[in-house]
């Protein structure tokens, strides 16, 4: 006879291929920590497929997925924010229904673009979610981490939309 199974709450991390372990890494106290990295030759389909996949997986096995952080490379070209977006999306809608759930973009270098880039995205999500959507970079260029402020002025991936002074400083 089968019993239903405790919840497990999830950590789930994306690395893209390239990607530093952010070693400052918040793990909220969680202890299951799945972590999907992308391969050096693993096309962009594959990768997103991999990380439907594991998650499905987790959601049948019973696990809640109460936080997620997204590691991107050093590198931005206009060609991957539509993929970049989609992976995001993805973990944003696997968050469990909870209010402490929350969704980490962290970007490996403060390049201008990509700080714009990844505040548009999370400018975006947070306005497409009922969760937390932090972004944060290594090294910090202007504190610690930033999180949504106001509505992005249009939609994503138009990145001008949501320049980076629309987020505020977390702390």
């Amino acid at each position: 006879m089968r019993g239903k199974r405790e919840s497990q709450q999830i950590f789930f991390v994306v690395l893209e291929s390239g990607a530093d372990w952010p070693h400052d890494l918040d793990y909220r106290g969680l202890t299951d920590v799945h972590i999907i990295a992308q391969q050096l030759d693993e096309t962009t389909p594959d990768f997103s497929s991999r990380i439907h996949d594991r998650l499905r997986r987790t959601e049948h096995e019973g696990g809640q997925v109460v936080a997620a952080a997204f590691v991107l490379n050093k590198r931005f070209a206009y060609n991957e924010v539509v993929r970049r977006c989609s992976i995001a999306r993805l973990l944003a809608s696997s968050l469990a229904a909870s209010e402490q759930a929350e969704l980490l973009i962290r970007g490996s270098a403060p390049e201008p673009a990509l700080q714009e880039h990844l505040l548009a995205l999370a400018n975006a999500l947070g306005d497409e979610s009922e969760h937390a959507v932090r972004v944060s970079f290594d090294p910090p260029p202007f504190g610690p981490s930033v999180t949504k402020a106001q509505p992005a002025s249009g939609v994503y991936p138009k990145v001008e939309a949501a320049p980076a002074k629309r987020a505020k400083s977390a702390g």
